[in-house]
């Protein structure tokens, strides 16, 4: 953010976040949540802190199931917040495959396996279809604002 704050002419921050990143919302929308008083107080002292001095500090994941998109939902909310005059656009793909067209149609034709539930639909977007989206997002984001 520091380095994006000294660029006089700036016209996209884009952040590539998750589909996930609220998915311990039972109804989430298109927003950005702002944290609970309990991971408020997390993060506050996260930022005082040295790294080494917050090893084992949470008992838990603040009612997500992985670092991950607690960590996803910790960063868009202080981008947001901390933001000032840069042009912020947040972009939440969800799982992300190999590519449809670009360079090659399905990367390599290799696909990892994936533990699933027959009853459930696979959540996953090609590599190529994300970047184009960030692409478009940055363009949409610096004509716009």
């Amino acid at each position: 953010m520091d380095l994006c704050m000294q660029m006089s002419s700036i016209q996209a921050l884009v952040h590539v976040s998750t589909a996930y990143c609220n998915c311990d919302k039972p109804d989430a929308h298109e927003v950005i949540y702002p944290p609970d008083e309990e991971l408020q107080k997390f993060m506050n002292d996260c930022q005082k802190s040295a790294p080494e001095d917050l090893t084992g500090t949470t008992k838990g994941l603040f009612g997500h199931p992985n670092t991950y998109t607690l960590s996803k939902s910790m960063a868009e909310f202080l981008l947001i917040e901390e933001r000032g005059h840069l042009p912020v656009v947040i972009v939440r793909p969800s799982t992300i495959t190999a590519s449809l067209r670009e360079p090659l149609p399905l990367g390599l034709g290799l696909f990892p396996s994936l533990l699933a539930t027959r009853k459930l639909r696979a959540d996953i977007v090609p590599v190529d279809i994300v970047a184009n989206t960030l692409i478009c997002a940055a363009w949409h984001t610096a004509t716009t604002r």
